[in-house]
């Protein structure tokens, strides 16, 4: 970005996990005395513990590649809107099976109840950065002591983490004010049509705002 465009001011973006690679960067532009002039936050956290008042502080994954593929599937069938859903899977048989088979017998029982959202080799891929970028998010805190008064614009699914304060914490971590905005849907399909149409027009009519300010 910074190659691109050395000095700023910048505008970021971030989504689920992006929240936090992008408050970091805030961060560290701050550091280096560059102006971050907003933050917009798709459904994410600045980082996860932030909230740990309402979250539970025990790690997200376990030490099982079983365990945590089972996770994985939990959160894919939000693609599917079905929390509810049963995969037919014998744990006890996929407890038995390598990696691969694991991975094959999951993808294909989601399959079976309409999971099109992504190939078997993106499957693959997505649980794998998917254990690498939770291992992280467990144990990353920013440096509390860099403060900024950059302003957060939070658009937040609509239908998920009830148990959390209406702004996911995002006021503890700026002084510049978080204007949050309740999006129809989950975290899995909240930049998917149709809700990433209220999120542009939203956006918008911020511009257009800001610039009637201007002139």
């Amino acid at each position: 970005m910074q190659r691109i465009d050395p000095f700023g001011p910048y505008q970021l973006a971030g989504y689920s996990f992006g929240a936090g690679v992008v408050h970091e960067m805030c961060l560290q532009l701050h550091k280096k005395g560059l102006s971050v002039q907003r933050l917009i936050i798709f459904d994410g956290l600045p980082y996860f513990s932030v909230c740990k008042n309402t979250l539970d502080d025990s790690p997200v994954l376990s030490k099982s590649f079983f365990e945590n593929l089972m996770l994985i599937s939990e959160v894919l069938k939000e693609f599917l809107n079905q929390k509810e859903l049963q995969l037919e899977i014998n744990n006890e048989v996929l407890f038995t099976k390598s990696k691969e088979e694991q991975l094959d017998m999951v993808f294909d029982a989601l399959v079976k109840h309409g999971f099109n959202f992504m190939t078997r080799t993106d499957f693959y891929t997505f649980v794998k950065i998917y254990i690498h970028q939770v291992k992280i998010w467990d144990t990353y805190i920013p440096d509390i002591n860099v403060t900024h008064n950059t302003p957060v614009t939070l658009f937040r699914a609509d239908k998920e983490n009830e148990e959390l304060t209406e702004t996911y914490g995002w006021e503890t971590v700026t002084r510049g004010g978080v204007i949050v905005h309740r999006i129809e849907g989950n975290h899995m399909n909240i930049l998917s049509l149709p809700h990433v149409e209220s999120i542009t027009k939203t956006i918008k009519a911020v511009e257009n705002v800001k610039m009637e300010a201007i002139l």
